[in-house]
C-alpha cells in the first residue's frame, strides 16, 4: 500500500503540484513556528520539524519519486530523505529570515551549534560488492552528551557562568602594533574559556567529562549496499554525527568508492580460498575473469580467449559471473571470429540503481589466439598440407618439396600469347614482426643521421665564418 504520511502532515493529496506544497507548507509553517506559540513551544517546536522534513522531500522531485515508489524506509535505504538540513534553514530559504528565537538557519546561539557538522566516510567495494550489494559495518568514533552531568558541564546548578574575558562571545578582538601609525585588529579564540563562552568553576566540573560536556563514545554502523548502487552514492545516518548541547545531532554520510585494483585482487583471492574449502568445486577450466563497468555504468566489458579453430567453427566460453554462477557465452550461428571482435549478451550487465531486477549488457571482447610455430610444425607436412588446403590458397613450395629449389626459368604468356621467360624467383625467409624493435632500430638510425648532418654542418662552418663575393 503507498505511503503517504508526509502528503497527510501537509494536507495535500499525493497528485498535488509543487506550487500546491510549497503554499502549503507556508501555511502551516507560519502556524506552528515556535516563535508564534510561547505558550505551547515544546509541542509547536516538533510540529514545525515535522512539517519541514516532510517539505523538504516533497519538494525535491527525486526524492518525491522514491517516496513515491518506496515510502520512507526507501529513502533511509537511498541515502536520501528529509533531515539533511535544518527546519530552520528550510524556514529561511523561503521567508528569508530564521527560525527558533530569531536565529538564522545555521547559525549560533549561546548554548552551541544550531547544528552539529555532518562527517563523511568513504567505504571502499568492489565491482561484486556494487553488482551483488552488500551489507558492512563502519565503526565510528564520536562524542555523546555526558550521562553524568547531563550535557552540563559541572555537577552543580550555577558552577557554569559567562566568561568575564571575552563576555560570552569565545573571541577576542586582539589589536597589534605593526609600525609607526599602523595598527593591526585581529580576532583569536578566547583562552580563557577555549572559545565556549563560559568557564565553570574547577571544584564542580564533572569528573567524567572534565567540563566538556561531552564524552568519547564509538558505534557501529551497518552501512546496506544495494545491488545496481553506483560510486559516489551517498547513504545517510540521521544524527549520528557528534553530539552538543543545545544543538541538534549533524548526520553521517557515507560514500561509495569502488576498491582499488589491488584491493580487488586481495577479495578475489579471499573469495577464492573460501570456494575451494566448498564441497561443490568449479571446474578448473572455468575462472572469473577481469570484469570492467563501462561508463553508463550498467554494462560491463570482459576479454576471453579462443584459439583460431573456435574462431572459425564457433565456440563455448565458460565464465564465472560477479554472483558465482556459471555461464556459457556461445558464438552465434555461422559466425566467424575476428581478433578482438566484441560480442554482446544482452540482460548479463549490472543490476539499474532504481529497479535491480532489470540489467545492462554484458560486451565479450575475443582475443584470437594464434597456434605458435612449434605447434604447426608439431603438425608435419602432411597435416599442414591439409590445414592450408582447408583453408584455401596456394600452397608454398616448402609444404610441396620441402627439399625441391625451383632452378629453371619459369615460362608464362602475356596477354597477346607470347611466351615469356622469366628468372628463377629468390626466396626470402620472413621474420616475426617486432614493433618495439623497429621503433628503436629507427630512432638509432635518425640519431646517426643528425649526427652526420651535425658533423657536415661543422665542416661547412669552420673555416673562417661569412665569406662575402664581390659582385
Amino acid at each position: 500500500m503507498k505511503e503517504t504520511k508526509f502528503y497527510d502532515v501537509l494536507g495535500v493529496e499525493p497528485t498535488s503540484s509543487q506550487d500546491n506544497i510549497k503554499k502549503a507548507y507556508r501555511k502551516l509553517a507560519m502556524k506552528w513556528h515556535p516563535d508564534k506559540n510561547p505558550d505551547n513551544k515544546h509541542e509547536a517546536e516538533s510540529k514545525f520539524k515535522e512539517i519541514s522534513n516532510a517539505y523538504e522531500v516533497l519538494s525535491d522531485d527525486k526524492k518525491r519519486e522514491l517516496y513515491d515508489q518506496y515510502g520512507e524506509e526507501g529513502l533511509k535505504e537511498g541515502g536520501m530523505g528529509g533531515g539533511g538540513r535544518s527546519a530552520n534553514d528550510i524556514f529561511a530559504d523561503l521567508f528569508g529570515f530564521g527560525g527558533f528565537g530569531g536565529r538564522g538557519g545555521g547559525g549560533r546561539g549561546r548554548g552551541g551549534p544550531e547544528r552539529t557538522p555532518d562527517v563523511q566516510f568513504q567505504l571502499s567495494l568492489t565491482l561484486s560488492d556494487f553488482y551483488n550489494g552488500r551489507t558492512k559495518k563502519l565503526k565510528i568514533q564520536r562524542k555523546v552528551i555526558c550521562n553524568t552531568c547531563s550535557g552540563k558541564g559541572a555537577t552543580r546548578e550555577g558552577a557554569a557562568g559567562t566568561c568575564t574575558g571575552c563576555k560570552g562571545q569565545g573571541i577576542k578582538l586582539v589589536i597589534q602594533r605593526l609600525g609607526p601609525g599602523m595598527i593591526q585588529q585581529m580576532q583569536t579564540t578566547c583562552n580563557d574559556c577555549g572559545g565556549k563562552g563560559e568557564v565553570i568553576d574547577e571544584k564542580y566540573k564533572c569528573p567524567e567529562c572534565k567540563g566538556k560536556k561531552v564524552t568519547p563514545s564509538s558505534k557501529i554502523l551497518e552501512v546496506q549496499v544495494l545491488p545496481g548502487m553506483q560510486p559516489g552514492h551517498k547513504i545517510t545516518f540521521y544524527g549520528d554525527a557528534d553530539e552538543a548541547p543545545g544543538a541538534d545531532t549533524g548526520d553521517v554520510v557515507v560514500i561509495l568508492t569502488p576498491a582499488k585494483e589491488e584491493e580487488e585482487d586481495e577479495e578475489e583471492e579471499r573469495l577464492g580460498k573460501k570456494a575451494s574449502k566448498s564441497s561443490q568445486q568449479t571446474p578448473s577450466s572455468t575462472r572469473k575473469p577481469k570484469f570492467n563497468r563501462l561508463k553508463n555504468m550498467v554494462d560491463l566489458l570482459v576479454e576471453a580467449k579462443i584459439s583460431l579453430a573456435e574462431a572459425l567453427l564457433g565456440f563455448q566460453i565458460p565464465i564465472k559471473h560477479l554472483d558465482e554462477r556459471i555461464i556459457i557465452i556461445q558464438s552465434p550461428p555461422s559466425y566467424v571470429a575476428s581478433h578482438e571482435n566484441i560480442i554482446m549478451v544482452e540482460g548479463e550487465g549490472m543490476p539499474k540503481e532504481k529497479n535491480p531486477s532489470a540489467r545492462g549488457d554484458l560486451f565479450v571482447k575475443l582475443n584470437v589466439v594464434m597456434p605458435t610455430s612449434a605447434e604447426i610444425a608439431a603438425l608435419g607436412p602432411g597435416k599442414q598440407k591439409m590445414v592450408r588446403e582447408l583453408l584455401g590458397g596456394p600452397l608454398p613450395q616448402n609444404l610441396l618439396a620441402p627439399d625441391a629449389k625451383i632452378t629453371t626459368p619459369i615460362v608464362t604468356k602475356n596477354d597477346r600469347g607470347d611466351e615469356i621467360h622469366i628468372d628463377p624467383p629468390t626466396t626470402v625467409v620472413a621474420v616475426p614482426f617486432d614493433a618495439d624493435a623497429q621503433r628503436a632500430k629507427r630512432q638509432q638510425e635518425e640519431d646517426e643521421r643528425h649526427s652526420h648532418e651535425d658533423e657536415d654542418d661543422e665542416g661547412m662552418h669552420g673555416h673562417g665564418g661569412t665569406q662575402c663575393r664581390p659582385m
